[in-house]
């Protein structure tokens, strides 16, 4: 997605599946590419900044912005981060 080139370090992406329900749980259907989010009924395309394909969700899925530390962990490039702010792309580096 625009804007977001520095957020997928070596292909490593990481969303958020804000779900208020404790029985929300997603899965990735790996065949089809998408993460599934069975309580709300919409399916979203991992390889597409997470936009929705099918269901009633309104908007793509909230990224976190990655990085690789120069020891190679896999890190947040954020201190803190919410949801909200990852949904507009509002969200601001540490």
């Amino acid at each position: 997605m625009p804007g977001r080139e520095t957020w997928a370090p070596a292909g490593y992406v990481a969303y958020s599946k804000v779900a208020r329900t404790p029985a929300a749980r997603s899965a990735l259907r790996a065949q089809l590419q998408l993460l599934v989010c069975p309580c709300h009924q919409s399916m979203f395309d991992v390889t597409n900044g997470a936009v929705p394909k099918f269901g009633p969700a309104p908007r793509p899925l909230p990224q976190l912005p990655l990085q690789i530390t120069s020891d190679g962990y896999l890190v947040a490039q954020l201190a803190t981060i919410s949801p909200w702010a990852l949904a507009t792309g509002s969200a601001t580096r540490a």
